[in-house]
């Protein structure tokens, strides 16, 4: 009967609404995520791609502050994007929490790099709650520096991630790279947060695995802290993923020794 089922459920329209919104997203309710005050991102050694010189999808393992796993992520992306576009080709990253189940979705376009025209991009989907967009980071040109802005999902700028030129310091292999965040509209840089590239260890590094240390603001709510973890992938790509191919490629130096070469 219509009656006695609309009788059954006055008075309790607010308690279905909290928990209908409870099933929509996840995002918040992981203390993994919400609770970290940072994380460690650290690029899995692939070793079919170390003897084969194949460039093959990248995978990653998310690190809490005791070294504990708390997410798993996983490049989805075509043998001749990765081959054709190298770095700046599109993918899918799939983010995964410790119960392996589906928690962020990350979606990169192909943007081309000619001339500097077109800076690189991605959105970050809450894979919570079906793929329900969370923002995007936009990379902006600067002279001398390297910039990425953090957008919701109405394109209002939150956040700017900046640090200096790559290509004026020094190349060395274990130097660190920080980029500081800030919040957008506010002069200088709040000194708390950020990505920083990290120095993986001697043979991590010679095999071409990238790590990184993401540090939370305090007040930085959950959906903005997906929206770093996003963007510390998108640096990844765009400043740090070498070929090992290339190197494999590169010729080697042939040193004069007693006059012979």
């Amino acid at each position: 009967d219509t009656n006695t089922l609309v009788s059954a459920f006055q008075g309790r329209t607010d308690i279905y609404i909290f928990q209908t919104r409870r099933i929509m997203s996840r995002i918040a309710d992981n203390t993994d995520l919400n609770g970290a005050s940072s994380l460690r991102v650290k690029q899995d050694v692939d070793v079919l791609e170390l003897l084969t010189h194949l460039d093959l999808a990248n995978k990653y393992k998310v690190l809490d502050n005791t070294g504990s796993m708390v997410f798993r992520a996983r490049e989805s992306s075509s043998f001749i994007t990765r081959s054709c576009c190298g770095p700046r080709r599109p993918f899918t990253m799939y983010i995964y929490d410790k119960k392996k189940k589906p928690f962020i979705t990350l979606k990169r376009p192909y943007k081309c790099t000619f001339m500097c025209l077109w800076p690189q991009e991605i959105q970050i989907l809450d894979a919570t709650n079906s793929n329900a967009l969370l923002g995007f980071v936009k990379q902006q040109w600067v002279f001398a520096g390297r910039k990425f802005v953090l957008y919701d999902e109405n394109e209002t700028a939150l956040y700017t991630l900046y640090g200096s030129c790559i290509y004026i310091e020094p190349n060395c292999f274990c130097k660190e790279y920080t980029f500081k965040i800030a919040k957008c509209g506010k002069e200088g840089l709040d000194g708390e947060g950020g990505v920083k590239k990290t120095w993986a260890g001697f043979c991590r590094s010679a095999l071409d695995a990238d790590n990184f240390e993401v540090d939370f603001p305090s007040d930085i709510p959950a959906e903005h802290r997906a929206l770093l973890l996003g963007a510390t992938f998108l640096i990844d790509y765009v400043y740090f993923e070498e070929k090992i191919e290339k190197k494999a490629a590169e010729p080697v130096e042939e040193v004069a020794v007693d006059g012979q070469v």
